[in-house]
């Protein structure tokens, strides 16, 4: 049982970060649509914000929310996870920190896609980019994108200006924060034991499935598994150290 558990989490943990890997290696093979140039470049800044906030998203969840994740924190399997509860001391990030770790994702990891643009530049245009910024919020069931990032691209008397982007993402990351707050103020409740009853009930509930890997000193990796039997589930991750046995 623990070896199943352990492979379903390293399974989703090396798709994150082969997702980051592969944006950038194969973001330059997007091909021209028919003889539109206006639909070939949107295409290609499309892939490039699409894969960087789809990625940064699936990140965030593997890292409970964090870009970069402060201590208390555990080292596991190439990402950092954070300690929410450890030994009474509660460390949930509010949606605002995690708004604001995303959009840190998004500004250091997009302008290294779009800037690049080799496809397009290949074809003839030349390229200038102003400053980027971008504004993301987080629901239950879904993230919003809003980025600003002045784009323009000219080939002889053909200019295209972009400047406004949006993107919506049907992933739960706000829920993976919401559900866990819950499962810790149970476990806050008695720091002795590890509240599983609440768990599966929450769980069952909410329709989510959920792992526990145990570590060493009382610590346990609590994952929320949203989508399970989709092609890519959604993982949140976290750790509860608490003060005695894992079971209730």
């Amino acid at each position: 049982m623990k070896r199943g558990q352990v492979s379903v989490f390293l399974i989703v943990a090396l798709i994150v970060i082969a997702g980051i890997v592969s944006f950038f290696i194969f973001r330059d093979k997007s091909e021209l649509i028919g003889d539109n140039d206006k639909i070939f470049i949107y295409n290609n800044i499309d892939s490039c914000i699409n894969s960087v906030s789809s990625e940064g998203v699936y990140f965030l969840g593997m890292q409970g929310g964090y870009y970069d994740v402060p201590s208390p924190r555990q080292n596991y399997s190439y990402i950092y996870i954070p300690k929410y509860y450890d030994e009474g001391e509660i460390n949930i990030p509010k949606n605002k920190e995690v708004e604001e770790e995303l959009t840190k994702f998004i500004n250091n990891n997009l302008a290294l896609c779009l800037n690049d643009f080799k496809n397009i530049k290949n074809n003839g245009y030349e390229v200038t980019s102003g400053d980027l910024s971008s504004d993301v919020s987080i629901s239950n069931d879904y993230v919003d994108f809003s980025i600003n990032y002045p784009l323009s691209f000219k080939k002889g008397d053909f200019v295209y200006n972009y400047k406004t982007f949006s993107k919506r993402l049907d992933l739960p990351l706000g829920n993976g924060i919401f559900l866990s707050k819950q499962l810790i103020d149970e476990q806050n409740k008695d720091a002795s034991s590890f509240p599983t009853g609440f768990l599966i009930k929450t769980a069952d509930e909410n329709k989510f499935f959920f792992e526990i890997i145990p570590l060493d000193n009382n610590q346990n990796i609590i994952n929320f598994v949203f989508n399970k039997e989709s092609e890519r589930p959604f993982v949140f991750s976290f750790i509860i150290k608490n003060g005695g046995n894992n079971n209730e």
